[in-house]
Order: structure tokens, then sequence, then C-alpha cells
């Protein structure tokens, strides 16, 4: 089948002119073989007047990331902490529904958070392909999301890139959540934006909950 894609998902350049064209050749995949990655890249190329098959898929979409900052770690739940996240989308035009990636005791953001294709942040630039698991236990972002809503590169504005999960690095529950984010009082567990490692959901430290943090927030 012809993908024009490496073994990552990404276009490798070899598309047959963005698929306009029946001259020049294009990556071939192997839908037939189990090793990882070469049902999209076997390593060969096919010509672009061959007649071969293409692999399609159903259910994706884009997804939008951003960081809004939390007065402290009372956000009034993981429901006030989503009605954060919608109203930040919303005034920021923002099309979509958006909840943010924490955890608190009784709801992983593992389960509460649905991703079915490549995320993006205000910047327009990619965080996480389509088909990188966020939740995987080491995922590691390919950008910089440390944007607000609007757009503003917060890196410039904060002193810190670090946000309030509550979360494993797999996105399960810490019971370091802020009393499930009612609280100033405690600690909970951290991630930073940081597309050298993948700590952007747990970076192994806790903040305190009467202190101002970010909080992550992705379209569903």
């Amino acid at each position: 089948a012809y993908t024009g894609t490496d073994e990552d998902g990404y276009g490798d350049g070899a598309d047959c002119g963005n698929w306009t064209l029946t001259s020049g050749s294009a990556t071939r995949a192997d839908s037939s073989s189990t090793n990882p990655g070469v049902w999209l890249d076997d390593g060969n190329t096919i010509a672009c007047d061959s007649n071969t098959h293409i692999i399609c898929i159903g259910g994706q979409m884009d997804h939008t990331m951003f960081v809004f900052d939390a007065a402290n770690g009372n956000l009034g739940g993981l429901s006030g902490a989503d009605s954060s996240c919608q109203t930040a989308a919303d005034n920021a035009g923002l099309s979509g529904t958006y909840k943010a990636i924490l955890s608190d005791s009784n709801e992983d953001a593992a389960d509460r958070i649905t991703i079915s294709g490549p995320v993006y942040n205000t910047n327009g630039q990619m965080v996480f392909g389509a088909l990188d698991n966020l939740f995987s236990g080491s995922s590691q972002p390919k950008a910089d999301f440390y944007y607000a809503a609007d757009g503003t590169d917060l890196s410039k504005v904060e002193s810190w890139y670090y946000t309030m999960t509550g979360s494993s690095p797999t996105g399960t529950q810490t019971g370091a959540n802020c009393s499930d984010f009612t609280s100033t009082s405690g600690t909970a567990y951290s991630g930073e934006s940081n597309p050298s490692a993948a700590t952007w959901l747990y970076r192994g430290v806790t903040v305190a909950c009467g202190d101002p943090w970010g909080v992550m927030c992705v379209s569903q």
C-alpha cells in the first residue's frame, strides 16, 4: 500500500508529488507484517504509476491543547477544572469540548481523556502525533505546549513550566491531588512542558496546592 509515511507516522517526502503525479515513487507499507512500523514503512518504495492499495482509517480528529493559569489547587474538583478549560477555550474562540488533564481519587486522566488523533498547541505545532499513546508512560512531547488558549507563550510571562496533574506517568491517580482539587492545602503531583523528556504528565515532584500553577486542557 502507498503511505508516503515513515514508521512513526510522519510524511517522508516520497509521496508522488503530494499524490498528484503518476511519476516517481512513494513509501510502501507491508500490511501483512506484524513488525512494529512496517505496516507504515517497510523500507521500500513503490512506483507512482502502480496499481496498489491505500490504507483507510476512520474516527481520527485533531485535538488542541493549552494551559490555563490556576490561582491555586482548589479548582472546584474535576468538573470545575473542566469548566475553567471550556471557558478559556470559548473566550479564545476555540471550538470543541475541553477537559482538564487531571486525575483525582475517583477518576484517572487516562480514562477521562479521549485522544483519537494528533494534538496541537495553540501555536499550531504538533505536540503529540496521531499514533502516540499519551498515557503510555514514555510519551514525549514533540513541541512545547506551554501556550494559553489565546496563543500567548506562557514561558515568556511565567517563570515556571509546571502543571498540576495529580497523575502518574500512565495517567492514573497518585493520591497527591489537593484533596481532589478542592483544597489549597497539601500537594499535587506535577508535570512540565519539556519537549526533551517524558515528564509532561509526571516529573516525580509535588507542588504546593496553595500556589498558582498551570493546568493542561485538551479538546475531546
